[in-house]
C-alpha cells in the first residue's frame, strides 16, 4: 500500500509543479505585452546652441531698407529682414538660437561682394584679408552667375525675377477719375503726339539711339548693355538717381530688376513698368567660403524650409503684389467695367489697355490703324491741278501746231517749245505715282517711277533750253555779223537736230543714273511710326508721301542734283552773259 501512496503523492506534486510553471510563463508574457504598449520615452533634449552670423545689409528698397534713428544709429527693415526673422524660427527647430550681427554694407553691389569674396589681396579685389572677414554673408538682391560663383558661395534662391524697364508718364497723359466715377480722357493733339512718342521697349530705344538709365556697378547693367549695344546709356550711381534722371527727361527708359521697378511704380503713379521682360534670374545671398561647413549646411536647410512652408510666397505678396480689382473690373471699388482680354486694372483702379490698339474707358474700342496715307480730298485737288496743267500743255501744243508756219513761231523755234511742253507734261505725271499707296511694306513699282518721271521731264525741259543757250553762245561768239534767216527750212532742221543731240546727251546721263539707282537700291514703301525725335524737312516730306528712301539713297540723289545744278547753272549764266554781249 505504501508504494502506491507515495506514487500518488509524487504524481500530485508533479502536477502542481507543472501548473505553477505554466502560470509563471503566462504571467511573464502578459507583463511583456503591457510593457510593449507603453510608448518609448524620447531622449533628453540636447542643450541649445547659439549661432551668431555677421551680415552686411545692402540698401535696396524694398528688399532691404536702411533707416536712421535720431541718435545717429541705424535700423533695418524690408523683405530680407523679415526673411532673417523667419530663419531664426526655423533654426529653433534644430535647437539653434540663430542671431545676426547686422551692419551696413557698401552702396555698390560689387564693392559689397568683395567683402565676402575669396580673392582678397588681388588685382580684382584689393581688400585686405581682414576686410574680407568682416561679414559671413551679404543681405542683398544678388543675381547668381558663373563669375561670382568662383569668388563666393551662394545660398539657395529666395526669389525669382526678370529684367524690365520703366518709363515716366506725364500727369496729363494719365486717365483720371472724376467725381462721377467715369473716366475722362485727354484727346487733344498734344496728348496724342506724346502718347505716340512713348518708348516702351529697349528695341525702340536702340533703333532711335535714345538714352536709357541703368544702375552703375551692377551685374544687370552688363546684361542690358550686352543685349542692346546700340542704346545710349546713362549710368546712375543709385536707383534714386536713375528715377530722377527718368523724370527729368535725361533718359527715356530705366532698365532694372522688375521687382524693384514694380515697387517704385507702386509708390509713384507717374512711373509705369512696361511689359518688356527678359533674362530670368534667381536672387541669392553671397556667402563667404570661410563659413564652416556645418553652418553653411544648416543655413541652406533653413532657406529651403522657408521655401517649403510658403514663407517666401507670403513675403512676396506682402511687398510686391498689390491688391487689384478682379479680371473684368476697375475703379476705386471695382465697380466699373474693364475688358477682360484687352485691359487690366492697376493698383489705382484704372483700366490700363494692353496696347495702343485699344482705347476707351474700358479698353473695348479698337483704334483704327493710322497709316498716314494721302487724304482723299488732297488726291482730288492734286488730280484737278494735274488736269489743269495737262489742259494748258495740250492747249499750247495745239496753238503751236496750228501756227507752226507763222513767222513768230518759226522765229522762236516751235520744236524747242514742243520739247519744253513735253518735259512739263512728263514731270507733272509724277503726281499719279505719288498718289499710289500700299497697305504693306516692301518694294513698290510706283515708288521707283517717281524719280524716273520727274527727272526725265526735268532733263527734257532744261536740255532744250541749254541747247538754245548753246546756239546763242555760238552766234554771239562769231566775230562776223550773222544774219538770221528764218525762211530756210534746212537751217531750222539743223538747229532742231542740234537741240535733240544736246537733250539726248543729258537724258542719257539721267537714264544711266536712274538705272543704277533702280538696280542697286530701289525705293520701297514703308510705314514708320514717329519715335519722338525732332522732325526734319525730309521727315515731313516722307510722312506726307508715305515713302521712305532706303539707306543707300545718298549717292543717287547727289548725282541727280549735280546734273540738275549743271543744267540750271548753264541756263542762268547764259541768260546773264549774252545780253551784255548784245549791248
Amino acid at each position: 500500500m505504501m508504494p502506491r501512496f507515495f506514487l500518488l503523492i509524487w504524481a500530485v506534486a508533479l502536477l502542481m509543479l507543472c501548473f505553477n510553471g505554466s502560470a509563471a510563463i503566462t504571467g511573464d508574457d502578459s507583463t511583456a505585452a503591457r510593457r510593449q504598449q507603453i510608448p518609448p520615452q524620447p531622449p533628453p533634449a540636447p542643450p541649445r546652441t547659439t549661432l551668431k552670423l555677421r551680415a552686411g545689409i545692402l540698401h535696396a528698397p524694398p528688399f532691404a531698407v536702411i533707416r536712421d534713428r535720431d541718435d545717429g544709429s541705424h535700423y533695418y527693415t524690408g523683405f530680407q529682414l523679415d526673411l532673417l526673422e523667419r530663419l531664426s524660427v526655423f533654426a529653433l527647430e534644430d535647437s539653434v538660437a540663430l542671431e545676426f550681427d547686422l551692419d551696413t554694407a557698401p552702396v555698390q553691389y560689387e564693392d559689397a561682394l568683395d567683402l565676402v569674396a575669396s580673392d582678397c589681396n588681388t588685382t580684382l579685389n584689393p581688400n585686405t584679408a581682414e576686410d574680407c572677414q568682416q561679414f559671413d554673408f551679404i543681405v542683398g538682391d544678388y543675381y547668381g552667375n558663373p563669375e561670382r560663383s568662383l569668388r563666393v558661395d551662394f545660398t539657395p534662391s529666395w526669389l525669382q525675377s526678370r529684367i524690365s524697364t520703366m518709363k515716366f508718364v506725364q500727369p496729363h497723359q494719365r486717365r483720371i477719375l472724376i467725381d462721377g466715377g467715369d473716366y475722362e480722357d485727354n484727346d487733344n493733339p498734344s496728348f496724342q503726339l506724346q502718347h505716340l512718342n512713348d518708348f516702351t521697349t529697349l528695341t525702340q530705344a536702340a533703333v532711335n539711339k535714345a538714352t536709357v538709365c541703368v544702375h552703375n556697378g551692377t551685374f544687370l547693367m552688363n546684361v542690358v548693355m550686352h543685349k542692346y549695344p546700340d542704346v545710349h546709356y546713362l549710368k546712375c550711381h543709385s536707383q534714386d538717381a536713375c528715377v530722377e534722371s527718368l523724370k527729368s527727361g535725361r533718359c527715356v527708359l530705366y532698365a532694372d530688376d522688375e521687382l524693384l521697378l514694380k515697387y517704385r511704380a507702386s509708390l509713384d503713379p507717374t512711373l509705369q513698368v512696361t511689359r518688356e521682360q527678359f533674362n530670368t534670374h534667381f536672387l541669392v545671398w553671397p556667402t563667404s567660403y570661410n563659413l564652416p561647413t556645418n553652418v553653411s549646411t544648416y543655413l541652406k536647410k533653413w532657406m529651403y524650409a522657408a521655401a517649403a512652408n510658403a514663407t517666401l510666397d507670403e513675403l512676396f505678396f506682402k511687398y510686391f503684389q498689390k491688391n487689384v480689382c478682379p479680371l473684368g473690373t476697375a475703379g476705386v471699388n471695382c465697380e466699373l467695367p474693364c475688358h477682360p482680354v484687352h485691359g487690366t486694372a492697376n493698383a489705382e483702379g484704372l483700366c490700363i489697355c494692353e496696347s495702343t490698339k485699344w482705347t476707351g474707358n474700358d479698353c473695348s474700342h479698337e483704334v483704327s490703324e493710322e497709316k498716314n496715307l494721302v487724304s482723299p480730298p488732297l488726291k482730288v485737288i492734286s488730280y484737278i491741278m494735274l488736269v489743269v496743267n495737262w489742259s494748258m500743255i495740250l492747249g499750247c501744243g495745239v496753238w503751236l501746231f496750228r501756227n507752226r508756219s507763222t513767222q513768230q513761231v518759226r522765229a522762236i523755234q516751235g520744236n524747242l517749245l514742243s520739247l519744253v511742253l513735253l518735259g512739263c507734261g512728263i514731270s507733272s505725271s509724277t503726281i499719279i505715282a505719288l498718289a499710289q499707296e500700299y497697305d504693306v511694306d516692301g518694294p513698290a513699282s510706283a515708288c521707283m517711277v517717281i524719280p524716273w518721271l520727274y527727272s526725265m521731264g526735268f532733263c527734257i525741259t532744261y536740255g532744250g533750253l541749254i541747247a538754245k543757250m548753246h546756239r546763242i553762245y555760238g552766234i554771239f561768239n562769231n566775230n562776223s555779223t550773222v544774219l538770221r534767216t528764218v525762211s530756210s527750212s534746212t537751217s531750222a532742221g539743223n538747229n532742231f537736230n542740234e537741240t535733240l543731240g544736246v537733250v539726248s546727251l543729258i537724258v542719257l546721263v539721267d537714264v544711266l543714273i536712274l538705272i543704277w539707282w533702280s538696280i542697286m537700291s530701289p525705293l520701297e514703301w514703308k510705314h514708320q511710326t514717329d519715335s519722338g525725335r525732332p522732325w526734319s524737312l525730309l521727315d515731313i516730306v516722307q510722312v506726307i508721301t508715305g515713302r521712305y528712301l532706303p539707306e543707300s539713297w545718298q549717292p543717287f540723289i547727289c548725282c541727280y542734283l549735280s546734273l540738275a545744278a549743271i543744267c540750271v547753272t548753264v541756263r542762268l549764266c547764259c541768260c546773264t552773259f549774252f545780253p551784255c554781249r548784245i549791248e
